[in-house]
């Protein structure tokens, strides 16, 4: 499913860049974490209402969001800089791990791309101060994880989702339960967002749906 947030920002919060009925930002937690997360956003993700790396940067306490592709960009390589710095990224077989290794220290940052899996990959080889960074891979939590956009192999996550997975490992799974539940009810405001309807009105129609299916067993 493709979003589009015009330039003008008309009717849109300019902070989650969702329409104002179905804004998210009174649901933001501050999540407090040892870990400086640095997100590298693609700059076709910047304008995005179903780009999930800018809630996860609202929430987090600990976090540099930078902008990476656009001759406008606020990418900075400096801030990749560091004694312990890691590359989140997805494997595509094998055990979630840190090259390997199933027990790894705490990182003090760790940086995550902001994209589709396709302009990841490509920022991963063409970004010189990401391509020699020791890479996480974790799994997400549930394969049965609703999200706006469709997975294109089992492995792969939103990027709130990935966050979430790292903050648990690193923080604590209360930490992480508050960014698993923002990302629920993000997508619940967007599915609603594009129907022009209430999210309470969205959730009761999922629930007669529910009933109905029930029934019909």
């Amino acid at each position: 499913m493709r979003s589009y947030t015009p330039r003008d920002m008309n009717g849109l919060c300019r902070q989650c860049f969702m329409r104002e009925p179905w804004c998210l930002c009174e649901l933001v937690p501050r999540i407090e974490t040892e870990v400086h997360f640095v997100i590298v956003r693609n700059f076709k993700e910047a304008y995005k209402t179903s780009n999930s790396g800018r809630l996860a940067a609202m929430a987090l306490s600990n976090c540099t969001l930078m902008d990476f592709g656009a001759v406008d960009s606020n990418y900075n390589p400096s801030v990749l800089e560091g004694e312990s710095v890691w590359l989140m990224y997805p494997s595509t077989g094998g055990a979630p791990g840190l090259g390997g290794k199933e027990e790894f220290p705490k990182p003090d940052k760790l940086v995550i791309l902001d994209a589709t899996w396709r302009q990841a990959r490509r920022m991963s080889q063409r970004m010189e101060a990401v391509r020699m960074l020791p890479r996480l891979s974790l799994w997400p939590a549930s394969m049965e994880t609703d999200r706006i956009r469709q997975k294109p192999h089992d492995w792969t996550m939103a990027t709130i989702e990935a966050i979430a997975r790292a903050v648990e490992t690193f923080e604590g799974a209360e930490k992480a339960k508050q960014l698993d539940e923002l990302f629920e009810r993000m997508v619940l405001h967007y599915r609603a967002m594009k129907r022009s309807i209430s999210v309470e009105r969205y959730l009761a129609e999922l629930e007669r749906e529910k009933v109905g299916t029930e029934g019909g067993d």
